[in-house]
């Protein structure tokens, strides 16, 4: 009982020991870069696929569409001009510290244009032109920049002066809920894989549980029959020849049979008090 209590115990363990491996495997560390885009391609809505090929589950952005990387497969170009591209630009752009260059003029992003921005030390070319954004514009490091086709976009770079009311609005840096719908996927993936093992591993216990106390009936008497010194064991007790068990139960006649089980047949006779005392 105590070592199936054992048994039963490790593989208990093993099975959670599976299934925070596989959860851990399910949330693994992405490349920052490829979050980062991911993040921004969540914000969007690309009617002509052109970001289709983004996978967040790669290695590193360097071959999608769209994006350019240098000799370290760091990203330093996202261009993606009169793509159809609408929604607003994320503000996990600033994660893309090697970025230089961002072309996604002639589409119609909307909403405000990310002060993060400000925060890419490499950037030096920058062209927004011909969208929808509006609100201040951060001043940002590049040395080429293009916002024209804005209409409300407003301040220092740019003819309009903005209104108290969108200077003081605070910046949102809420995570977009397909982000959140991607973690669930993930978890998802992970019990679902969980539970396969449960599936396979409980009839396996099940199994070896019952061939196990089944063993342990079959040793309860321990009986042996030794052929070759015409003996019959049972257990600890004296040991008897068959010829004497034959004798002692008149060769097993039916009216000495005082019961029967499973494992034996229970038999009554006239033994000799030499044989038991012997």
């Amino acid at each position: 009982m105590t070592m199936s209590l054992i048994t039963c115990n490790c593989l208990v363990l093993l099975l959670f020991l599976a299934f925070f491996f596989t959860l851990s495997l399910s949330f693994e560390a992405r490349n920052p870069e490829v979050e980062a885009l991911i993040g921004i391609r969540e914000g969007l809505d690309d009617p002509h696929g052109a970001l289709s090929n983004w996978d967040e589950d790669s290695v590193d952005p360097c071959s999608w569409s769209m994006i350019t990387c240098n000799s370290d497969n760091l990203v330093t170009a996202l261009g993606a001009p009169s793509q159809g591209l609408s929604g607003s630009l994320s503000w996990m752009i600033a994660n893309l510290t090697n970025l230089k260059q961002v072309r996604l003029n002639n589409n119609s992003l909307s909403g405000a244009v990310p002060l993060s921005l400000a925060s890419l030390p490499q950037l030096t070319f920058l062209d927004l032109s011909f969208n929808n954004l509006s609100g201040p514009v951060p001043n940002f490091p590049a040395k080429t920049f293009n916002i024209l086709g804005n209409p409300l976009i407003c301040g220092s770079h740019s003819s309009e002066k903005c209104s108290e009311s969108v200077l003081a609005s605070p910046l949102s840096f809420s995570v977009n809920p397909s982000s959140g719908r991607t973690k669930l996927r993930k978890l998802a993936i992970a019990l679902g894989v969980s539970l396969t093992f449960v599936t396979i591993l409980v009839p396996a216990l099940v199994f070896l549980l019952r061939r196990r106390n089944k063993n342990r009936k079959q040793s309860i008497l321990n009986i042996t029959d030794f052929q070759e010194e015409d003996l019959i064991r049972l257990g600890n007790l004296r040991s008897f020849t068959f010829k004497e068990l034959q004798h002692a139960t008149d060769n097993f006649i039916s009216k000495n049979i005082l019961g029967a089980g499973d494992l034996a047949m229970f038999t009554g006779g006239n033994w000799e008090t030499a044989h038991l005392l012997q």
